[in-house]
């Protein structure tokens, strides 16, 4: 099989409902701007569990930039919505990075990213799996 060797990393991140909730009460359109790309806002707001969908995708952004070993947001070269959680047809989620998000993880040394979702009606997660 030969000697090639894999680079990969994983990120997870577990938030409750309820603190992304009281954020957007408390900043309201502001934050959610910040935070979430339109994309990501039209998604869950047609969605029964809009917070939760919600919490999933900022989750997701966390669990991004663990996998990276970076933060993400102030004082980071990567933004919120430098990572978008995009929902196919299917209904599996997958990552879409702006062109800075995808050449940080290329500097990084990685080509491919995965996410897997799962939210309660108190708690979403995020699990991210990144490979060269």
């Amino acid at each position: 099989m030969g000697n090639a060797h894999i680079n990969t990393s994983i990120g997870a991140d577990i938030i409750d409902v309820e603190r992304l909730r009281a954020a957007v009460g408390r900043f309201g359109a502001v934050f959610l701007a910040k935070i979430f790309t339109e994309d990501e806002l039209a998604y869950c707001s047609g969605t029964a569990l809009n917070y939760c969908s919600l919490s999933a995708r900022f989750a997701a952004k966390e669990a991004f930039s663990k996998a990276l070993g970076l933060g993400i947001g102030i004082g980071s070269p990567m933004k919120w919505k430098d990572v978008s959680i995009k929902s196919r047809a299917s209904g599996a989620p997958e990552i879409v990075l702006s062109a800075k998000a995808a050449d940080i993880m290329g500097r990084c040394g990685f080509k491919f990213a995965k996410v897997s979702l799962s939210h309660t009606k108190t708690l979403a997660q995020a699990i991210v799996i990144l490979t060269s």
